[in-house]
C-alpha cells in the first residue's frame, strides 16, 4: 500500500468549526463543536475488514483556543512478515479567525515527512517538507472531525502537504453501524482530488469514512466509542 493510498483519495488519513454538517462554518463554531462531541474518540481501521491500524482523536478548550490531537498506527502483516506501517501525528489550534496552527508528522513506511504551519493575517502558510506554501483562509486539515469541512471546495492534504480542489456532496441518510448498536448518520461523497465517504451523526460528530487504495483494497475508518455519547 502506497502513501498516496492512505492519504484520502485516500484521504484521510488519516480533519474546526461547526456544530453540525448542515450549520454555517461560522468563525467560532468550533467551541460548540468540542462542546457537543466527545473529547476522545477512537477509530478501528479496516482493511478488507480486518483491522490494520488505530486512529484517535483528541479535542479540548484551552481558554479562547480550540487544540486538536490526531494519532493514527497502521501495520498490515503477511503471517510474520511486516507489509507496511504508518505513523501519524498531527496537532491543530483553532481560535476565532479559523485555523490559527498546524503541525503534522508522519513516518510513512520508513519515509518520514513533517509538515508545520500558522496563520499570518488572512493567509495560511505552511512547510511541507522542502516546499513553502501559503493559502488564503479559511484552511481545513484533511483530519474530518470538524463538520464544517464538509462545505469547502478546498482541503489541505496533510499527508501530502498540498491542497486539494474537492467536491464534497451529500448522498443519504442511513444508520452508520458502531460496534454495539447504529445511529441516524448522513452519508458525504468527496470527488475531485480526494475520493472518499464519509458519515456525520445529527451532532455533527464525525463516525467513519471508507476509500480505495491505489492496490484496490477498501479501508475503513469506523468509530469504536462513538455510542458512548448517543444520550447527548
Amino acid at each position: 500500500m502506497t502513501h498516496r493510498a492512505l492519504s484520502l483519495s485516500t484521504a484521510a488519513l488519516l480533519t474546526a468549526l461547526s456544530a453540525a454538517p448542515q450549520a454555517s462554518a461560522e468563525p467560532h463554531a468550533g467551541r460548540a463543536a468540542v462542546d457537543s462531541q466527545a473529547s476522545r474518540q477512537v477509530f478501528d481501521i479496516l482493511r478488507e475488514g480486518k483491522t490494520v491500524g488505530s486512529h484517535e482523536l483528541e479535542r479540548r478548550m484551552d481558554g479562547e483556543l480550540i487544540r486538536v490531537a490526531v494519532t493514527s498506527q497502521i501495520e498490515i502483516r503477511f503471517l510474520a512478515l511486516t507489509l507496511y506501517r504508518l505513523a501519524y501525528r498531527a496537532q491543530e489550534t483553532w481560535d476565532r479567525q479559523g485555523l490559527r496552527s498546524l503541525r503534522v508528522s508522519l513516518d510513512d513506511d520508513g519515509e518520514r515527512r513533517d509538515l508545520h504551519g500558522q496563520r499570518q493575517g488572512d493567509v495560511f502558510e505552511w512547510v511541507s517538507g522542502e516546499q513553502r506554501y501559503r493559502h488564503p483562509m479559511p484552511v481545513f486539515p484533511t483530519n474530518h472531525w470538524n463538520p464544517a469541512v464538509l462545505q469547502q471546495d478546498q482541503v489541505l492534504n496533510t499527508l501530502t502537504g498540498e491542497i486539494n480542489r474537492v467536491e464534497i456532496a451529500e448522498v443519504s441518510r442511513e444508520p452508520f453501524a458502531l460496534p454495539s448498536t447504529a445511529t441516524p448518520a448522513t452519508r458525504y461523497r468527496y470527488s475531485g482530488d480526494l475520493q472518499l465517504e464519509s458519515w456525520y451523526d445529527d451532532h455533527g460528530r464525525w463516525l467513519g469514512m471508507r476509500f480505495r487504495s491505489d492496490d484496490g483494497s477498501l479501508i475503513e475508518y469506523r468509530c469504536r466509542d462513538c455510542a458512548h455519547g448517543l444520550e447527548m
